[in-house]
């Protein structure tokens, strides 16, 4: 990972994750952003590592990756465009529970997970936003991991 290019409230804004954001909060969330870019095979998370940055993609593509004794990584869901990876900064004990793998070339932005929990408690509309975000974006994640399952342990036809 690299670059500490500043990140301008209004491309916050353009993200899906971040879309609709209040312009108080873009402008507090941006001072806590960088733009990141990660290339094929390159990790943003490490399972069993602390969360202290979180990513909203915007290019590429990343792999949520579970560790299975036995059969190595498995894919238990793609991020894409716009979309949200990690919430693990947001919770006690604030350690990751996957491996976040560029499946491509990436671009995102990260945010400094301590920066934004700082700015969180100074300002509870941020606060607010970020966590329905958050919550909406497990919610579509675990109805994601849900299907998958469902495909793969399903009833035989």
């Amino acid at each position: 990972m690299n670059q500490n290019i500043r990140i301008e409230p209004s491309r916050l804004a353009a993200t899906r994750f971040l879309s609709g954001l209040p312009e108080q909060s873009a402008t507090t969330l941006s001072a806590c952003a960088r733009e990141i870019t990660i290339g094929r095979g390159g990790f943003l998370a490490h399972e069993s590592r602390t969360a202290d940055e979180f990513f909203v993609i915007e290019r590429g593509l990343v792999a949520i990756e579970l560790l299975a004794p036995g059969r190595g990584p498995l894919i238990v869901a793609t991020v894409g465009k716009g979309q949200l990876v990690g919430w693990s900064w947001l919770f006690s004990p604030r350690i990751w529970h996957f491996d976040a793998v560029a499946l491509e070339l990436t671009q995102a932005i990260a945010f400094d997970a301590e920066a934004v929990r700082q700015a969180c408690d100074a300002d509870p509309e941020l606060r607010h936003e970020l966590t329905g975000r958050v919550a909406r974006a497990m919610s579509l994640r675990l109805e994601g991991i849900q299907i998958q399952l469902l495909d793969l342990y399903g009833s035989p036809s």
